[in-house]
């Protein structure tokens, strides 16, 4: 394969350094209002996609996924997203290398993809990879000196490989059951939010209603949550939803008054002294005050009401038998918000309630509530989003308590979206990108339209022109 081509990141790393901080104590704050509970670690990754436990799939499955801690138990048993950060080691180094280099190899030897038929079985085992060798071809985009490049290139040319071979074809892809309406036909939730059981998840059984109260949104540039797309690659679609109280006529109103409303940037001298002073204590240099620093946010802009609710839903981008990228039905996610009183002058915006779903292959694969279940606030569930760095499997603290990078809860959500109201919301507020003079327009936008906007986005990534040159 020879040497590589590593291309210039372009990303701002002052603006990630931030959010990752700001993002993990917010974690570590929920963490100690558990009472840093010690977290039971999952089951092996026993049977998932077939019952003999000894075959390819479960092997290969349980080799690239299963994490160990020090103290032998095992974590990442159907975990959305695999437990691997930009510092992580794993697949890369040691005995974990050696292994995953030959259960690869005895799937390509073994023509493994033609063991399962299963079309959600192959879809998710090939999405699963792919997250696995988008981590790998980037694991050295940010090093001067490369780490563990010989072993990036043996994982990824045999990753490749079983990727492409776990295509399926476009009709297939365009065929897979939609799994979110398959969760809402089984209501095994309510669906429905219930402002008498603020703490109760529901799942909205008319989101995806052409014309119903809930608008999906973007923000001019085709992606609707452009941080999220970032962070796992392109490789699922997010969609976000808005819904006023009064249904999808208010929404539009609403809308349509905060596009048009004429000063949506201000200079704040006292703000910006304060975010400096943060951002110093960071070792993050500050901007200077004058036209170079992006504005903030008006704070007399338009508000929506109480009851206002919003949806992110991330859907499972797919690689076609063709070498395309192709949007799915497949539902990975649904994270809901339900805003209560706003609170304009209380730095956490006023009291919101926050609920999420995630997708369990167990589930799916077994057709029991659209392989979605709700997730609990202290779950064996670790947040890959916007947590660089340090692997805590492989770092040096306690195993006992994997401590403030395990589990969620609504302080999680909170840290970054702890404004009030639409302060709150980052497509409009650009807290984490370069806002520039111009404001962001919230505007409908279809589904589909975005699906095609977040492929373009991805044709145009490193890792996925790596990954087609390693297939021919």
């Amino acid at each position: 394969m020879g040497n590589l081509i590593r291309p210039v990141v372009t990303t701002n790393n002052k603006i990630r350094a931030v959010f990752s901080v700001m993002v993990l104590l917010a974690t570590a704050i929920s963490v100690r209002a558990e009472d840093d509970a010690a977290l039971e670690p999952a089951p092996q990754a026993e049977k998932l996609y077939d019952s003999d436990l000894q075959h390819l799939w479960n092997r290969l499955y349980e080799t690239i996924f299963i994490r160990t801690a020090r103290n032998g138990d095992k974590y990442g048993f159907d975990s959305l997203d695999p437990l691997l950060w930009s510092a992580t080691n794993h697949l890369l180094a040691d005995e974990s290398h050696g292994k995953a280099i030959r259960v690869l190899d005895e799937f390509i030897e073994k023509h493994g993809e033609t063991l399962i038929k299963d079309h959600f079985r192959r879809a998710i085992l090939q999405h699963d990879l792919w997250a696995v060798f988008d981590w790998a071809a980037t694991r050295n985009l940010n090093e001067t000196v490369p780490v563990h490049e010989a072993e990036v290139q043996a994982l990824t040319l045999r990753l490749a490989k079983v990727i492409q071979s776990l295509a399926l074809s476009k009709v297939q892809i365009q065929s897979l059951p939609d799994n979110y309406a398959a969760a809402v036909s089984a209501k095994a939730f309510p669906g429905e939010f219930d402002p008498q059981k603020p703490d109760t998840g529901f799942l909205p059984v008319d989101l995806f209603k052409k014309d119903g109260p809930w608008v999906c949104i973007e923000t001019g540039d085709g992606l609707a949550a452009p941080i999220h797309t970032r962070e796992f690659g392109g490789r699922s679609v997010f969609l976000i939803f808005m819904k006023l109280p009064k249904g999808r006529a208010e929404t539009l109103a609403y809308l349509k008054k905060l596009n048009s409303f004429p000063e949506s940037w201000i200079y704040d001298r006292a703000r910006i002294e304060k975010t400096d002073g943060f951002a110093m204590m960071l070792g993050v240099m500050p901007h200077r005050f004058d036209l170079e620093r992006p504005p903030w946010v008006n704070p007399d802009m338009p508000q929506f009401p109480s009851g206002t609710q919003f949806a992110l839903v991330r859907q499972a981008v797919l690689i076609g038998s063709d070498d395309k990228l192709y949007p799915s039905h497949l539902t990975e996610s649904v994270q809901l918000r339900v805003y209560g009183e706003l609170n304009l002058k209380s730095s956490d915006g006023g009291k919101q309630s926050v609920f999420e779903f995630t997708m369990q292959r167990q589930r799916l694969f077994a057709g029991k509530t659209g392989g979605l279940h709700t997730l609990k606030k202290i779950e064996n569930n670790f947040s890959v989003f916007l947590a660089h760095g340090t692997d805590i499997f492989e770092s040096k603290g306690s195993i006992s308590k994997l401590g403030p990078q395990t589990g969620r809860n609504t302080l999680n959500c909170m840290g970054c979206h702890g404004g009030a109201g639409i302060h709150s919301v980052l497509s409009h507020s650009q807290l984490f990108s370069a806002a520039t003079l111009h404001p962001p327009r919230l505007q409908e936008y279809s589904p589909e339209r975005i699906g095609v906007f977040t492929i373009r986005w991805k044709e145009n990534q490193f890792s996925w022109g790596l990954l087609r040159g390693l297939w021919r």
